[in-house]
């Protein structure tokens, strides 16, 4: 809306959860977005809420916003533990110290052993069920090991709650085409891990399961506690790290803050679990002050934002620039390290060629404007860049794996690669596969070399070679392998392949607005739209209008193509009762949904086919 002029018509702007301005590049992210607003002569009204802000007079100057203290005492009363080596202690805020309760003991289960279960953890879930309890784990890894563990530990629950476990079971596998036995057996004893392993419907269903009841146990990151409202009566903490990083006393807050939620119960504990020696960390958690919410801003992050206001028109000059980074908040913690940062950021978009000065203004070159245009990151459009140059001399067209290869994205996150097993495929790699490795100017030697030596000194170099396995995995998705075969075969998680799928869409989309602003390479905008079509229908184009419907995933897209509804026509036309006898574990409920989003769209296709028609009637 900034850059189309269309901000008169934007007239509140609401952050929740404002105290993420201090998180890392998404934090840097949010200050660039605000600021944008904050330097609009007659911007919207912007409203900031948070739980966990320490340093908030200096927000709310940043902002320009008045303080208001909305609400009183918590209405449901939150007993906080500490667990320390086998000694449970109760937090006493008044007095400023732990007081012991009780020692904590085993779980006494046939199947726990104090291997399995060092902290006891068990017995604390135990003791809490039937009401829900959350353990939050440092890593994806021990959220599922946490989980199998009590899996194994805990009393089973009567008939009742098994079978609607089971209607939970047979709903994911609906969903999602498969189930592996390991997450069935922790559905079915009431426990299930939520990260990002996982896929979207897998975790939509497993919230709704635990709020509902039908799951007791979760096993999650911290990030579930920032993002998804899923309150509990019961929290553990296992760790006081995050990862490699150490718990904070602002993520700590957000974490208890789920347990004993109103309507949910009457009160609610938590449990903080460490060691003697992190007695002072310990104490610095649960009476320490908040921490002060400090700027991320960093050459990184605003070099994006400068190649788009400068591009837009926004700043022209160096009088601008200064202007708009005063408005930060950064300028207001650092009114320094801000400038030094700007200058860098501008220094940075000159030398790269994205922006250039003439007759004293400042403009985005046809490159930059490219960038800023596709949305591509500044600090890897080079690479982008020579991919596509050398794609141009050496495209592979024999297939799609050349052209999903370059919608990789560079960044790759959670993707861990077997180098052995990688060494191991390429032997068995097929004519065109060999020829697209070697056009995309990758080596047997190097795949050799990872697979005998346990580690890589250099990680730059391993980036190619990460996106060529996971363009193997995507371009077996556009076959028609199911997702969950794709996952065992290249060892990628459920989750992370989807989430690599929804990048590899969204960077395909990019490339097809970089080339098109290029001369020299509009023509390969054309291959990029349609491989944006088939990565996200994922080579089931029969299944395009079906999937076009909110909500509908692939899995019960077949499912729905094999009884029939073949098209947007025959789902509007059909009656809820038969559609959800038709469908296997679809309710009445969504089956009306799914008819009455057909319908919609019908008529919004009907709406846009009318229109077309009358303009070409006016212009007869």
């Amino acid at each position: 809306s900034i850059y189309e002029g269309r901000c008169s018509e934007l007239g509140l702007v609401v952050v929740d959860e404002l105290h993420m301005i201090g998180d890392g590049y998404r934090g840097a992210i949010l200050e660039t977005c605000l600021t944008k607003f904050l330097t609009l002569k007659s911007g919207p009204r912007i409203i900031g809420m948070t739980a966990t802000l320490n340093n908030h007079q200096e927000i709310a100057g940043f902002l320009k916003c008045s303080m208001e203290h909305v609400g009183g005492p918590r209405p449901v009363t939150l007993a906080e533990h500490v667990k320390m080596g086998d000694t449970i202690y109760s937090v006493e805020k008044t007095k400023g110290e732990l007081v012991t309760v009780r020692q904590s003991t085993p779980l006494n289960s046939p199947a726990n052993t104090t291997t399995l279960d060092k902290d006891c953890v068990a017995a604390l879930v135990q003791e809490a069920l039937p009401e829900r309890v959350l353990v939050f784990c440092p890593t994806k890894n021990s959220c599922e090991t946490t989980a199998r563990m009590l899996t194994n530990t805990l009393t089973s629950t009567g008939d009742e709650m098994k079978h609607k476990r089971t209607i939970l079971i047979d709903r994911i596998t609906a969903e999602t085409g498969h189930m592996d036995k390991t997450f069935s057996q922790m559905l079915s004893a009431g426990v299930s891990y939520h990260h990002s392993g996982l896929t979207g419907d897998e975790r939509i269903l497993v919230e709704e399961a635990f709020s509902t009841g039908v799951l007791s146990v979760l096993c999650c990151t911290s990030t579930l506690a920032a993002g998804v409202n899923l309150p509990a009566s019961r929290v553990i903490i296992r760790s006081v790290k995050i990862g490699t990083s150490i718990l904070t006393r602002t993520r700590y807050l957000q974490m208890v803050g789920r347990a004993g939620r109103t309507g949910l119960s009457a009160k609610g504990d938590s449990f903080l679990l460490g060691t003697v020696s992190e007695k002072k960390l310990l104490y610095e958690l649960v009476f320490g002050k908040l921490e002060d919410v400090r700027s991320c801003l960093d050459q990184e992050s605003l070099s994006l934002t400068l190649l788009h206001l400068i591009g837009s028109g926004m700043i022209q000059s160096s009088a601008d620039l200064g202007m708009f980074m005063k408005k930060t908040l950064l300028y207001h913690q650092e009114p320094d390290t801000c400038l030094t940062v700007a200058d860098s950021a501008l220094k940075f978009l000159q030398d790269s060629a994205f922006v250039q000065r003439v007759e004293g203004e400042i403009q985005a070159t046809p490159f930059g404007k490219a960038v800023y245009k596709s949305s591509l990151n500044p600090t890897i459009s080079h690479k982008v860049m020579q991919g596509i140059r050398e794609a141009n001399r050496h495209l592979v067209l024999l297939g799609d794996l050349h052209l999903v290869y370059l919608c990789v994205p560079p960044i790759l996150e959670g993707i861990y690669v077997d180098w052995t097993m990688y060494f191991d495929a390429y032997s068995q790699f097929d004519e065109v596969t060999r020829l697209t490795f070697g056009a995309a100017g990758l080596l047997e030697s190097y795949l050799a070399r990872r697979a005998f030596s346990s580690n890589s000194s250099d990680v730059e170099k391993e980036v190619p070679y990460k996106r060529f396995y996971v363009a193997g995995a995507l371009h077996k998705l556009i076959s028609g392998m199911p997702s969950w075969r794709v996952s065992a075969l290249f060892k990628i998680p459920r989750g992370t392949l989807q989430s690599a799928l929804s990048s590899a869409i969204s960077h395909a989309s990019k490339l097809s607005h970089f080339t098109k602003e290029l001369p020299d390479y509009w023509a390969l905008s054309s291959v990029f739209d349609a491989l944006v079509q088939k990565l996200f229908f994922a080579g089931s184009p029969e299944l395009s209008q079906i999937l076009e419907i909110p909500g509908i995933k692939h899995a019960r897209a077949k499912l729905l193509y094999k009884a029939g509804y073949k098209s947007l026509q025959k789902l509007a036309a059909a009656e809820p009762r038969l559609l959800a006898s038709d469908i296997e574990h679809l309710t009445q409920k969504q089956a009306q949904k799914i008819i009455s989003s057909a319908k919609i769209m019908l008529q919004e296709q009907a709406d846009a086919l009318t229109d077309a028609a009358l303009q070409l009637l006016e212009e007869v």
